[in-house]
This record gives C-alpha cells, structure tokens and sequence, in this order.
C-alpha cells in the first residue's frame, strides 16, 4: 500500500504475523496457471530461492529453499484445492511458518488471468 506517496509496511496480525497480498495480470488461461501452480515439484524451475520439492501425499509436500545462503526446510499441505480456481496451502512443519492462497480468475476484455 502506498500513503503520501510513501510505501507502508505489511499489516501484521496480533502475534506480529506479516500478511501480504497482491495481484498481477498473466497472458495465461486460468487452468493452465493452476496446472504450473499445482504441479509442486516443478516449483524450483519458475520459483526463485526454491531449491527442491518433494510430494509426500495426495496434499502435502516437503520444501527446500535457500535465503541468504541458508538452507531453510519445511512441510505444507494443501487446504483448499479448486481446480482453476484456487489454491490455499499452509505449512505443517520446519523452518518456515507460513500460509498462503492464489486464486485465478478471468481478466476482463479476455486478457488473460487475474492472480
């Protein structure tokens, strides 16, 4: 967000959590976005910092990233899973505390995907 032409910080929750959200236009139909988006070991080829990532289940996955030379590992499991819709995971363990979601939907004027 931006105030006074200044940018402001993330809002964060009452346990100080930071929550982010933005969007972008991609030149790209709706399912085949969910398609890249849900194929989670392929991840590391189009994810910066994203090293590897192994399916562990139908939902869950284990993550390995690298950030400032470190090694950082953890689970996730997906919550919600709307086939070209939306996707909503949340990670179960490791390193990282972290939650998240996308949701694809159709550009206005047939521009491509809102995400």
């Amino acid at each position: 967000m931006i105030l006074d032409g200044r940018y402001l910080p993330p809002p964060e929750d009452k346990d100080g959590k930071l929550w982010v959200r933005t969007s972008t236009l991609v030149q790209a139909a709706a399912q085949d976005l969910y398609t890249i988006w849900r194929n989670v070991e392929a991840a590391p080829s189009w994810q910066e910092q994203i090293t590897q990532v192994v399916s562990t289940g139908d939902k869950t996955s284990h993550w390995v990233m690298e950030s400032d030379g470190k090694t950082i590992e953890g689970d996730s499991e997906v919550l919600a899973d709307e086939p070209g819709k939306r996707i909503a995971w949340r990670s179960i363990g490791g390193e990282s505390d972290n939650a998240g979601e996308v949701i694809f939907e159709d550009a206005p004027g047939d521009r491509g995907t809102w995400s």
